[in-house]
């Protein structure tokens, strides 16, 4: 994974990116070693990206999440958070999209749905190459989180590739890898390993701080 640049977003930027990057990478890499990347181009990718809906909430709304998100992480790394934080689909749209990810502004989407995160992504794949220039994968997923014993995982779900189901063999590989292990004290983990539970019910994202 991209090494997260210290600052603001380390724990959603972690989770998000690691999700995204390990997508791209099984479509650009195992499916060219598969069926060649004529095929992987032709059938995966698309000339024309998906129009992905803009944020919700106004610069004013979303400052006011930043601010809860950014006090809820100096309290993990301090160890003094007790209350739980919550966050709406809009309001972890926002925050992700106007944090440290990777210039993915434009490019994803995120809903909360029931149990979990559903993702839409419309990426640039110029840098996969000559043969992807000018091209995007177009995907969406279903992604529950899972935190266990300090580190977070995804399984995709009801994943849509350029329009279709990918086959089986690609599914697993997109589902290889999918977790995140941050090292306690690296900068970088926003205070994640302060996190005692991650939960997602009733539309809303909830992140549990460990107590004394």
């Amino acid at each position: 994974m991209a090494e997260a640049k210290k600052g603001r977003g380390c724990f959603f930027y972690g989770c998000i990116t690691l999700m995204v990057l390990a997508i791209i990478a099984a479509v650009a890499i195992l499916i060219g070693v598969r069926y060649g990347y004529k095929y992987a181009r032709d059938h995966f990718t698309s000339t024309k990206p998906l129009a992905v809906p803009p944020v919700a909430l106004s610069t004013d709304q979303g400052a006011r999440v930043t601010q809860r998100v950014e006090d809820f992480q100096k309290e993990l790394r301090a160890g003094t958070a007790k209350a739980p934080l919550e966050l709406s689909s809009d309001e972890l749209d926002y925050y992700v999209r106007n944090s440290n990810t990777n210039g993915l502004n434009d490019n994803i989407h995120l809903t909360i749905v029931n149990d979990h995160i559903h993702a839409q992504m419309s990426i640039p794949l110029d840098m996969q190459g000559p043969t992807f220039f000018g091209r995007f994968f177009n995907g969406e997923a279903d992604v529950p989180l899972k935190l266990q014993d300090g580190t977070v995982s995804f399984q995709l779900q009801n994943p849509r590739v350029n329009g279709r189901p990918p086959p089986g063999w690609l599914l697993g590989a997109m589902n290889q890898n999918l977790q995140w292990n941050p090292v306690p004290g690296d900068g970088q983990s926003g205070g994640i390993t302060n996190i005692d539970k991650i939960e997602i019910r009733d539309d809303k994202l909830i992140l549990y701080p460990k107590t004394k």
